[in-house]
C-alpha cells in the first residue's frame, strides 16, 4: 500500500491505504469525472482467469480503464516485490470490489434525535459509524479477530451507556471463522460472546439490548466459498419494558417462526414496542 499509494495514471491519482486483514481502501482523485458504476473484476472464486472492470454506462468507460490500467501496474510491481519471494503463496493482486462516491446523509442523531458511540474492532464498522456522526470509542486489544479483546469491548459499552443514548458494539469474530468454516470454533465462539454479554443484559427495565447480525454464512465445509447466504437474519430485542414472546430461545429457526422486518425499519419498530 506505501509504495502504491500516490500512483498517478492519466492524470488520475491514486490513494492507496491498508484496511482490516487482506482489505485496502483506494481513492480516486481528478478533474475529470469518475463513475462507480462499473462491475469490479472480483471473480469471488479462485483458480480462474481475472476478469476486466467493465463500465456498466457509457460514463464509467474512462474510470474502468484507468483502474484496469491500476490493476495492471500493481501486479508487475507486486509479483516483483522481494517480500513475495518468501511466500507460499503471493500477495500479487489487488481485486476491485465495492465502488461509491462522495455522499452525505443525516446524522444519526439528526435521524433518531440519539447520541451515539460505536465500538468495533474493524474499520469498516467504525467507518460507518463515523460518517453518520458517532463518536468512535478505540478498545485496546480490539482486533476484528477471535482473539478480540471482548471483555475490554463491553466494559466501554457500560461506560458509553452512560453518556449516550445509543451504543453500537461490533463484534467480527464470528465472521472471520464462519468463513473459515470452522464451526466448532464459531459455537464455542458465540458461547463466548454469550458470557461477555452478561454485564450488559443485567439491567433490563433500564436498557433496550438489540443483538443481530448482517448476514448469514454457509460455514458447511463441503460449500468451497464459504458464502454470504441471503437468508433473512435473526434479531432479539429485550429490555426497556419490552414484554417477551413465547419463543424462549434465539437462535435462527427460533426467529423463522417470528415476523420479518426490512433492516431500515428495525430501530422505527424498537421505538415503537418500547413506547408502549
Amino acid at each position: 500500500c506505501e509504495a502504491l499509494d500516490g500512483t498517478e495514471i492519466d492524470r488520475v491519482k491514486f490513494e492507496v491505504k491498508k484496511s482490516a486483514g487482506h482489505r485496502i481502501v483506494i481513492v480516486m482523485k481528478s478533474k475529470r469525472t469518475l463513475s462507480p458504476e462499473f462491475r469490479p473484476n472480483d471473480p469471488e472464486k479462485t483458480g480462474v482467469p481475472l476478469p476486466q472492470v467493465v463500465a456498466k454506462e457509457p460514463g464509467a468507460k474512462f474510470t474502468a480503464s484507468v483502474l484496469n490500467k491500476f490493476v495492471r501496474r500493481a501486479h508487475d510491481f507486486l509479483r516483483k516485490e522481494p517480500i513475495n519471494k518468501n511466500r507460499k503463496i503471493p500477495a500479487n493482486i489487488i481485486l476491485i470490489r465495492n465502488a461509491g462516491k462522495p455522499n452525505t446523509v443525516p446524522s444519526f442523531r439528526e435521524r433518531y434525535r440519539l447520541k451515539g458511540a460505536c465500538i468495533a474492532g474493524i474499520p469498516i464498522a467504525k467507518g460507518v459509524a463515523r460518517y453518520l456522526g458517532m463518536s468512535v470509542i478505540n478498545v485496546p486489544g480490539a482486533t476484528g479477530m477471535p482473539d478480540t479483546n471482548l471483555k475490554g469491548k463491553v466494559r466501554a459499552a457500560e461506560k458509553a451507556l452512560k453518556n449516550n443514548d445509543f451504543v453500537f458494539l461490533h463484534i467480527n469474530g464470528t465472521d472471520i471463522l464462519s468463513h473459515d468454516a470452522k464451526r466448532k470454533e464459531k459455537t464455542g465462539f458465540i458461547e463466548k460472546i454469550d458470557r461477555a454479554l452478561a454485564p450488559l443484559l443485567k439491567n433490563p427495565g433500564e436498557t433496550i439490548n438489540i443483538i443481530t447480525c448482517d448476514h448469514r454464512t454457509d460455514s458447511e465445509p463441503s460449500f468451497r466459498e464459504y458464502r454470504h447466504l441471503p437468508d433473512p437474519v435473526p434479531v432479539l430485542i429485550s429490555g426497556g419494558g419490552i414484554q417477551p414472546n413465547d419463543v424462549g430461545v434465539f437462535s435462527e429457526h427460533a426467529a423463522e417462526k417470528g415476523f420479518r422486518l426490512r433492516g431500515n425499519n428495525l430501530l422505527p419498530f424498537v421505538f415503537k414496542v418500547s413506547e408502549a
